[in-house]
């Protein structure tokens, strides 16, 4: 039996001389959340149909109605569909302007009720200026022997719709365009490209995962290339893309949000401290006693990847008070630069926040789920609180409207004794974090030992879900 239909979309915005601005959206559905059924040619195929709408305000700009189906399979035997997900691409010709984009998918075959997904997106391609197109990141790449939606510049590009990099692929492949140089420059000048990958939250340019090269000004420039991450650690990261004149001038740029999951490749200690920052007269001087210093550094845990962790666990305890202050001020200056002392002290506000509302007798606020959460993205815009309803255990919903460059991303923690204040985090649709299909399963209190999992969801898991949908 499938699951719930589960989709993931994606869109980039481009531009043509000749049909002017238009979006390509990008969907590709889990085949093991759809339901297979026989078709004419006696062959077992999914079905989705898609709903597309570009309203600004209420009023609907442009809207398209359509299904896209599965590959055909000769049977179902052995879960050969739980392994097929399938994808579509979709292009739109529409003018600049804020739209409201709005999708509805309903699994044609199953009857459950549609699931529907919106996007604030922005067309703006001005005549006069020079422009670049949204950063396309591309799963795989062909050559064309015929002309399709997925062409460009003679080869057959596969979009990607996750902006997540496990470690398990080491290589970012992107495309982009490029609007008006020979209009601003003059026709076939030269002018710079300059693209790099840069820490998301400081700013800082990662070293070796940068090029700069020389183009000929043209109505469109395309870009087709890539990054070897390999050696890139866990984190979150843009991808820039720069335009710049010969005297090296910033005329424009584009960023692309990117996560990394590396856990193998980490930094070792004189990576994670900057040995040229001059500590004396900054604020981490201020942090009195020595103990304090080292608490300091151990609640910045919700934002350290791997080799910071490893830093708080094998060398915080001992080290001596000059270490501690430099890669303080290390960790502070990367993020914020001039601001470093500022961002402190709100984090600072965030940690004792998480302490107040969540610390326990055993954990600190910021070693707690919900405190690791609240500290790492800051106070929720919505938390659904049900503690009382006897069929399920105490549980929360989180919900953030815009947070590091997502949109409507949520956060489900549960607890098996509210007494204890300690609710674990049990799934979220924020990528990076913990995912997990089966979570409206573990709030249930009821024993679902033999049962089908989707036949328990549907009998107890309505409410709860509609929440988790539509928290309000």
């Amino acid at each position: 039996m499938a699951g719930k239909l589960k989709a993931h979309l994606n869109y980039s915005t481009f531009y043509s001389p000749d049909l002017g601005p238009y979006i390509e959206t990008y969907l590709m559905v889990e085949g093991n959340t759809v339901q297979f059924i026989k078709n004419n040619n006696n062959k077992f195929q999914a079905t989705v149909e898609v709903l597309v709408l570009f309203k600004i305000g209420d009023e609907i700009k442009e809207f398209n109605k359509y299904e896209v189906s599965s590959p055909e399979l000769l049977d179902t035997l052995g879960g050969v569909h739980l392994m097929i997900n399938f994808m579509d691409q979709q292009r739109y010709t529409i003018p600049n302007g804020d739209y409201n984009l709005e999708f509805e998918l309903s699994d044609k075959n199953s009857g459950e009720a549609p699931i529907n997904v919106s996007q604030a997106i922005t067309l703006n391609y001005p005549d006069n200026k020079i422009a670049i197109s949204d950063i396309m990141i591309v799963d795989s790449y062909s050559d064309a022997s015929d002309h399709s939606v997925l062409t460009r510049g003679g080869l057959n590009l596969i979009p990607g719709v996750f902006n997540f990099f496990p470690n398990s692929r080491n290589e970012i492949t992107y495309y982009t365009e490029i609007y008006n140089t020979n209009t601003i420059f003059g026709e076939n000048e030269k002018y710079l490209l300059t693209t790099y990958i840069e820490n998301q939250e400081s700013g800082q340019k990662i070293s070796e995962m940068g090029r700069m090269k020389r183009e000929e000004a043209k109505p469109v420039n395309t870009i087709l290339n890539k990054f070897d991450i390999k050696t890139l650690p866990s984190g979150n990261y843009n991808l820039v893309v720069e335009v710049r004149d010969k005297e090296n001038t910033l005329i424009t740029s584009q960023r692309k949000f990117i996560q990394r999951s590396n856990p193998v490749k980490s930094l070792n200690n004189d990576q994670l401290i900057a040995t040229d920052l001059n500590t004396k007269g900054t604020f981490v001087e201020q942090i009195q006693p020595l103990d304090s210093l080292r608490e300091a550094v151990r609640c910045l845990l919700p934002l350290m990847e791997v080799s910071g962790e490893q830093f708080v666990k094998n060398v915080v305890p001992t080290a001596d008070r000059a270490t501690l202050e430099r890669f303080m001020l290390s960790f502070w200056v990367t993020r914020g630069g001039v601001n470093a002392e500022l961002n402190w002290k709100h984090y600072a506000e965030l940690v004792r926040s998480a302490q107040e509302h969540y610390g326990t007798m055993v954990y600190k606020g910021y070693e707690t789920d919900r405190g690791i959460i609240l500290c790492r993205y800051e106070q929720p815009d919505h938390i659904t609180e049900q503690f009382l309803d006897p069929g399920t255990y105490p549980y929360e919903i989180w919900q953030y409207y815009d947070i590091a460059n997502q949109r409507d991303r949520k956060f489900v923690f549960m607890t098996h004794d509210i007494a204890t204040k300690n609710f674990k985090l049990i799934h979220s649709n924020m990528i990076g974090e913990l995912n997990n299909p089966h979570w409206v399963m573990e709030v249930h209190r009821y024993s679902t030992s033999g049962v089908d999992y989707n036949s328990v969801e549907e009998i107890w898991g309505s409410k709860l879900e509609d929440e988790y949908t539509n928290p309000r």
